[in-house]
């Protein structure tokens, strides 16, 4: 078993946690779980290291054709995040190029592409599902692919395992990357099909601790009635983004990943949904923390979906919920309520 990729609350690093479950021989009917947490840094740090050949390396490649760096080549000044960059974006290196001719082949799985003349080769497979996951590829040039080529792919193989975990990293990279962007969301007024296309594209990653889904606004699909839980449910992640690293709601998107839209909750225009969203804010969170939301409403495959941006807040949020003050961080795809004692100990470190 293999976690969505999330942050060690202790490290504030991405990583994975897998587990494994056995019984002790004498013990029958009591199990037991092994657990083991992976930092995805170190995972894409070790396919840095493998030696393909003499001039050949092993990369993970998103299904889009960008490229996870290791974290040699990130900048310093986020440490607990892997980075990824696009072939268009960077165009240096045979990684990059065989990135290129993968994409412009029709992402072939285990299949040789030839680039550069046909003077450069490159192999790739899909880690789990060809068009949410991860890549695992090998690019090594004509003259150093015969003699090396067998022991260099047992040597990426080796890793497949750690390399399928963190397939799962690309939820978090897309949520981050498509986050920035969706924080200019008012540039995107006059661009409907350009906001379908990103909301799409996060849908597809699934949630992650920077993305949610909530099926409705404040409507309890199960009874048809309006619900004060279902409204609390969706304030608990704002707050949880705000109080992590930020994040983005989508309402009108149900936990399968299906736009089923907003037409449940009854508005009658869409003003008044954007009125009863800053309403439900300033009332449980408060008309301070507005600055760090931004929500926008618009049609996705031809159904109502409300998308919200959230800051990472400079100041502690909290949900006022029946008379009392909860504090929400973000853990894996969920948000969770810390105590009194735990809030202060998360604070101290943040």
């Amino acid at each position: 078993f293999w976690t969505r990729p999330y942050l060690f609350f202790t490290e504030r690093t991405a990583g994975i946690t897998g587990a494994v479950r056995f019984q002790k021989p004498g013990e029958p009917g009591r199990d037991y779980v092994l657990g083991l947490d992976l930092p995805l840094r170190d995972i894409l740090q070790a396919l840095s290291q493998l030696k393909v050949g003499e001039r050949g390396a092993a990369f993970i490649a998103e299904a889009n054709g960008a490229v996870l760096l290791p974290p040699a080549v990130i900048e310093a000044s986020d440490s607990t995040l892997s980075a990824s960059l696009s072939p268009e974006r960077l165009d240096a290196g045979p990684i990059f190029d065989a990135a290129k001719a993968w994409l412009a082949a029709g992402r072939p799985a285990r299949q040789p592409v030839t680039f550069h003349e046909g003077t450069w080769w490159a192999w790739l497979q899909p880690l789990g599902d060809p068009d949410k996951g991860l890549w695992l590829g090998i690019t090594i040039p004509e003259w150093d692919f015969l003699g090396t080529l067998q022991s260099s792919w047992m040597l990426v193989s080796s890793v497949g395992v750690l390399a399928f975990a963190a397939g799962l990293i690309a939820t978090l990279l897309l949520t981050r990357h498509y986050g920035r962007q969706f924080k200019a969301l008012p540039s995107l007024t006059g661009n409907p099909a350009e906001f379908e296309e990103k909301v799409l594209a996060l849908i597809r990653y699934g949630e992650s601790p920077n993305l949610e889904f909530k099926s409705t606004l404040r409507t309890n699909l199960k009874t048809s009635q309006a619900g004060k839980e279902i409204e609390l449910a969706w304030l608990k992640s704002v707050v949880g983004f705000m109080n992590t690293d930020g994040g983005i709601l989508l309402i009108g998107v149900n936990d399968d990943g299906k736009v089923v839209g907003i037409a449940a909750d009854q508005f009658e225009n869409d003003d008044k949904c954007l009125l009863h969203f800053k309403n439900l804010i300033n009332r449980h969170i408060g008309a301070e923390f507005s600055k760090y939301l931004h929500a926008e409403i618009r049609p996705v495959t031809g159904k109502t979906v409300v998308a919200v941006v959230c800051e990472k807040a400079r100041e502690p949020a909290f949900l006022l919920a029946g008379g009392n003050e909860e504090f929400h961080i973000r853990s894996g795809p969920s948000s969770i309520k810390l105590t009194p004692r735990q809030m202060l100990q998360y604070l101290s470190v943040h």
